[in-house]
């Protein structure tokens, strides 16, 4: 039970960090401007108070990606983004465990083994201009352990990597449609196999060149993975409320701050096993 259990932590945590970071911008006419050689550093931090099944797992972590625009378009521009820090600390069942990227000596430990292939690896990507979406170019590496997962954290490494890094640059921008005016509201929503999202939008305010969004959303999410020879199935829901600053010359969002409560279960093993969870995410961008 408690190894069952830490897998199914290890993967609710990577579905939360995919639902939070794989969004689509808004369909607008303004672009996003952006200038060759220009790099930019994104530093995000999350926590989560989860129940599942009567047994509650607090987790904070923290990760820092640097941007930079290698090459500029008629209509996109061709950007890599890579993950140079990460911090995990997760305590569960009496148990804490830590993970520090700066820090040698854990670099060794389960947990940095499974983040080795992502820090420091730069990914190829496209971002469109007029939406401020991100499109993966790199071609992904097929891991050694894709037939049998070998540890939880593997598994996490698995679930994380379908946000990728084309989901947290994704989260970098947001454009405001043209003839929006404080106090106007507007919506968009997306839908594939995994996930349906609807998000709505209301301008709060404009001080010089930053605007004030506030923004909800309601995503439904079912996943289906496999880790040390169990097939899981998870259904959930996630509502979350988000205070966005953007500049609206250059469409980068300068601030993120989210709160989100998400529902759901596991189907594992013949078991239904039900979550709950309040996540608190925060993302600075300069």
């Amino acid at each position: 039970m408690k190894k069952l259990s830490l897998v199914l932590s290890c993967i609710f945590v990577a579905s939360i960090l995919f639902a939070q970071t794989a969004t689509t911008s808004s369909s607008l006419s303004k672009r996003i401007v952006l200038s060759a050689g220009q790099k930019i550093i994104m530093a995000n931090s999350i926590s989560m108070e989860t129940s599942m099944s009567g047994m509650d797992i607090n987790n904070a972590s923290s990760a820092e990606y640097s941007v930079e625009v290698k090459s500029v378009a008629e209509n996109n521009y061709a950007i890599t983004s890579t993950l140079t820090k990460m911090k995990v600390n997760m305590d569960m069942m009496g148990q804490t465990t830590s993970y520090d990227s700066e820090k040698k000596e854990d670099q060794n430990s389960d947990i940095g083994k499974s983040f080795a292939d992502r820090l420091n690896k730069s990914t190829e990507l496209l971002l469109d201009n007029s939406t401020g979406k991100a499109t993966a170019t790199t071609a992904k590496k097929e891991s050694k352990n894709d037939a049998a997962v070998a540890d939880p954290m593997q598994g996490m490494m698995q679930m994380f990597g379908s946000g990728g890094d084309d989901g947290v640059v994704n989260s970098a921008f947001e454009l405001i449609p043209v003839g929006i005016k404080i106090g106007d509201n507007w919506s968009d929503s997306s839908i594939d196999k995994a996930l349906k999202m609807v998000r709505h939008f209301t301008l709060v305010s404009i001080t010089g060149n930053e605007a004030a969004i506030k923004m909800t959303s309601v995503i439904d999410a079912v996943n289906t993975m496999e880790v040390q020879g169990m097939q899981m199935d998870m259904n959930s829901t996630t509502q979350s409320s988000a205070d966005i600053i953007t500049d609206i010359t250059t469409g980068l969002v300068k601030k993120r701050s989210t709160v989100a409560s998400i529902s759901g279960s596991f189907q594992v093993m013949g078991q239904s096993i039900p979550l709950t969870a309040k996540v608190t995410s925060n993302s600075i961008i300069q």
